[in-house]
């Protein structure tokens, strides 16, 4: 484990510190900071930190859940921390058919997709674990030719929600049925089918890529389609196909606990990485997470700025001709943001549905019941650890913040100087971090900012 530590004179100005300083190589190899500042021992200058500069090679998807990265280079979030993608300026985009070729070869470190959607390959794969959310993908939907009736149809005839759902799949039976072909769209697809007392048997199942899907639902050659991605699904419904079943219609009879096979129909939205690049990068992880939630507040509290930057992004890698509306339904049902604040239940209520847990574990326990795993031989800790990169963000969110109530009092008491001056700048910068997730930052800058107090006494 190393300790880069760089020292600087009071009078450097802060800002070269930050953005002008590259300390190379790798980050720690444990949750510890690796730009903790020192204690200022025998009357010499404390230390200011220093955020490393880092390139990561990127992977992003051309999905409305797969692209947010775009927000955080346009505003500059990731320049702020240290981090480029790499190739500049928004990494390689791959469509979802090659995410499992891409991550076995190890042409990334990091990839804009959880664990759940390479899980039928997952014990042929480089160790890998989704280290962050920032979403759930709602956006799994059975769509028909026109005419087909939906749930709403039903409902409308006064069925019940279950009766309903059940007879909007019932129609299912006997059509040729495409789905993209991975592991998640296959869970959705079965779970789908179960809702009408369908089985895989009871269609014609075929596995497409999204384009092909598209131009064989328009041409008449298929019936129905599902679990393909969220902007061919957009263009589908744009073009007069009726959304039969969805898995908000699912999941609305999902239970707390593996055993629900209505959470097949959804998954919460993240990065991914290899083991090795956690181990060897925790400090990366922790920044570039804090961004991937600052994205996710501003999409909720910025709706028409983030549409504005994240819209033309998706169509240019996507080639679709996704609108203003469609990001807004995206948005606001089908794949809805989460911050960090939001996310509290995922890790910390056993009693939702959607705890971490759960939501991942019935994937598993699909996966389980189809044969291809061992009960036993996988378990949700092999794949992800949002939850512990959560909880060690609330640990160091609490120690920012009681290094503010001490870094106040330190430079009220503190020597008009030059010294108190720094403190001060330090101590600004830490509340900058803290108010946008980057609680590491936000507490190593607090505390040279109480050192650098103490200091100007000397």
């Amino acid at each position: 484990m190393t300790k880069r530590m760089v020292r600087f004179a009071a009078t450097f100005a802060l800002a070269s510190l930050l953005f002008g300083c590259s300390t190379g190589g790798t980050d720690t190899d444990q949750p510890a900071p690796d730009s903790a500042p020192a204690v200022s021992q025998g009357g010499q200058e404390p230390a200011v930190p220093v955020i490393p500069e880092t390139a990561i090679k990127i992977v992003l998807e051309p999905y409305y859940v797969c692209s947010a990265a775009s927000i955080g280079i346009e505003k500059g979030w990731y320049k702020e921390l240290g981090i480029s993608f790499d190739p500049e300026p928004y990494g390689t985009v791959i469509t979802g058919e090659d995410t499992t070729q891409y991550v076995a070869s190890r042409k990334g470190d990091m990839i804009d997709q959880p664990t759940v959607q390479i899980m039928g390959a997952i014990k042929d794969l480089p160790p890998v674990k989704t280290f962050a959310f920032n979403s759930i993908f709602y956006g799994s939907v059975v769509l028909g030719q026109p005419g087909t009736k939906t749930v709403e149809d039903f409902k409308k005839e006064g069925h019940s929600e279950a009766e309903a759902v059940k007879l909007a799949v019932a129609q299912l039976k006997g059509g040729s049925f495409a789905y993209d072909g991975t592991a998640s769209s296959h869970s959705f697809v079965t779970s789908a089918l179960q809702m009408g007392e369908l089985g895989l048997q009871d269609v014609s199942l075929q596995a497409f890529g999204d384009s092909e899907i598209v131009s064989m639902m328009l041409t008449g050659q298929l019936d129905f389609c599902g679990g393909m991605g969220l902007s061919a699904a957009q263009e589908l419904m744009n073009k007069g196909m009726v959304v039969v079943v969805s898995a908000s219609d699912i999941v609305a009879f999902a239970k707390a606990s593996v055993d629900s096979p209505e959470l097949r129909s959804v998954f919460q939205v993240g990065w991914t990485t290899y083991d090795s690049y956690i181990e060897e990068n925790y400090d990366t992880i922790l920044r570039f997470s804090s961004v991937v939630f600052r994205e996710a507040r501003f999409i909720n509290e910025s709706r028409q700025e983030a549409i504005a930057i994240h819209l033309p992004f998706m169509n240019s890698i996507s080639g679709s001709q996704n609108t203003e509306a469609d990001m807004e339904s995206a948005y606001s049902v089908l794949t809805p943001y989460f911050s960090f604040e939001d996310q509290y239940d995922w890790f910390y209520n056993k009693e939702s549905p959607l705890y971490f847990e759960y939501s991942i574990g019935a994937y598993i326990q699909d996966w389980v019941e189809k044969g291809y795993i061992q009960q036993g031989e996988l378990s949700v800790d092999d794949i992800c650890i949002a939850d512990e990169v959560y909880a060690k963000m609330l640990e160091l969110k609490e120690e920012a913040e009681l290094n503010f109530t001490q870094a106040d009092a330190a430079i009220a008491q503190g020597s008009e100087s030059e010294a108190l001056e720094t403190a001060k700048e330090l101590l600004e910068k830490a509340r900058y971090y803290h108010e946008n997730y980057d609680y590491l930052d936000a507490k190593n800058f607090s505390e040279a900012a109480i050192q650098w107090a103490d200091y100007s006494k000397i």
